[in-house]
């Protein structure tokens, strides 16, 4: 339907089975950043290997927007083209254990290489670099030229709806 409210899901065993940044030696996280398949978060042993900011740039001799629009974006739901492509490219390596991925990668020096992956569970778990969790609901601080930053880190608490309103003032003070 393309609605973005009607999906279709795997049944639970078969979900449960998925796996998407696992792939034995390597965690690999990837983001949609200015349409290009960027590697955001790898396990810290393959940070040297995989440094951030890596674009994939062809997975199993496809380019990779060509291999997302015929293999990922046909089977996601999304009313809006830009949460399609953001959830298509986190999820274009998902798969069963055993799957292999060809990729081609593109480093930030402009050097690309070829990589070998196969999905399998991986024993480590820290990642690299670690996002670290805001313990505010709310973060505000001043910048120069009365700029202010308001960070919301939670939409489930409904305290910071309250903390928010406290913040107003404030807020009506910047110029940006």
């Amino acid at each position: 339907l393309k609605d973005g409210h009607t999906t279709i899901d795997f049944p639970k065993s078969i979900q449960s089975k998925l796996l998407k940044t696992m792939f034995g030696e390597y965690r690999i996280f990837i983001e949609n950043i200015d349409h290009r398949a960027i590697i955001t978060q790898v396990n810290p042993s393959k940070k040297d290997i995989l440094p951030i900011g890596s674009e994939i740039i062809s997975i199993n001799n496809y380019p990779t927007k060509e291999y997302i629009a015929k293999f990922v974006s046909p089977y996601i739901s999304s009313s809006t083209s830009h949460i399609l492509e953001d959830i298509s490219t986190s999820e274009m390596l998902q798969g069963q254990e055993g799957e292999q991925y060809n990729l081609m990668i593109k480093k930030p020096d402009g050097k690309s290489f070829k990589l070998t992956v196969t999905h399998s569970k991986c024993s480590e778990t820290e990642l690299y670099p670690s996002k670290e969790q805001s313990s505010n609901l709310i973060d505000f601080k001043w910048h120069e030229k009365q700029i202010a930053y308001i960070a919301l880190n939670s939409f489930e608490n409904k305290l910071i709806d309250s903390l928010f309103v406290y913040k107003l003032p404030e807020l009506y003070k910047a110029k940006a």
